[in-house]
């Protein structure tokens, strides 16, 4: 009997037939890893655009650490106590001589999706042992701007609220797609889109922002960019929402935001929503750029 030279065939040694099933068996097992591990790296790589900003006081510090580096682990979880975390971040964060702390969190472990995609997020803070209480909810955060603060006021917030809706959807361009960026507006040391985008959730914004090169502006960004020179060029900024990447709710926040913009010509608000509310939204490149590919 003749023997085949396709190399699954009977090659006319049991075992020597055998041997070659093993070594394909094993070859195939050997690429099915290799390509897993590289997903399971691609997928725990941190994305610019899946951040979420702290801000705030570390009162429950002792005060020897102010003003120094602190390793703080930071959890997520669904609900204001007990469960188990489905997020986990350790890191080094510098803390201000005030105790006041400022990171942005995914910036070392991936936020999954649920961390973007439900209203119920709380922010766990740990140091050694020693867990910070009480959790701190998450909120996901569109922004609007005024140079009347009067306009904001709380006796006229909720009709301002409504209007800035109406003018949210009437300077979007409808032709800013997700193939490539808006004519860019150099703000310092970031650009930002001329023109803001259709609404989206904030996961599709994030998505789109990934897909593109480029992220979500942070509130000093968008803040920054409205009430600096340049703010003219950028298209309906005043007077409507746009999504900024979320942050987690501390009440001491409001204090000092009114401390670090107290005296200038705008007024801003927010509104804490569900994450899977559309808004507008334009992007922003970490470099200046002058002309955008529009």
């Amino acid at each position: 009997m003749k023997k085949s030279i396709i190399f699954l065939s009977y090659p006319g040694n049991p075992m020597r037939f055998v041997m070659r099933i093993v070594i394909l068996l094993l070859t195939f097992s050997l690429i099915a890893g290799i390509c897993t591990t590289v997903i399971q790296a691609e997928e725990g790589k941190p994305n610019v655009s899946r951040i979420i900003q702290y801000r705030g006081a570390m009162p429950l510090l002792h005060k020897d650490f102010w003003g120094g580096e602190v390793k703080l682990k930071f959890e997520l979880y669904r609900s204001p106590a007990g469960g188990t975390p489905f997020w986990t971040e350790t890191r080094k964060v510098n803390v201000g001589k005030d105790g006041w702390v400022k990171v942005d969190l995914g910036e070392v472990a991936r936020l999954p999706d649920e961390a973007f995609n439900t209203p119920f997020r709380f922010l766990s803070i740990w140091h050694e042992d020693v867990e910070f209480s009480p959790r701190k909810q998450i909120a996901s955060l569109a922004y609007v701007a005024s140079s009347l603060e009067k306009q904001i006021s709380p006796e006229n917030r909720e009709e301002y609220i409504k209007n800035a809706l109406i003018a949210a959807k009437a300077v979007t361009r409808a032709d800013t797609n997700d193939t490539a960026l808006d004519t860019l507006v150099a703000c310092g040391t970031f650009s930002m889109e001329t023109h803001p985008r259709l609404p989206k959730n904030w996961l599709q914004a994030a998505e789109i922002a990934t897909k593109l090169g480029s992220r979500l502006p942070t509130f000093e960004e968008w803040y920054g960019a409205y009430d600096g020179k340049q703010s003219h060029q950028l298209v309906g900024m005043e007077g409507h929402y746009e999504w900024v990447i979320p942050w987690v709710y501390e009440p001491t926040i409001h204090g000092r935001l009114q401390e670090l913009y107290r005296g200038k010509p705008v007024a801003c608000t927010y509104e804490e929503l569900s994450p899977m509310n559309e808004y507008p939204f334009r992007l922003i490149l970490d470099t200046t750029v002058k002309t955008g590919s529009k």
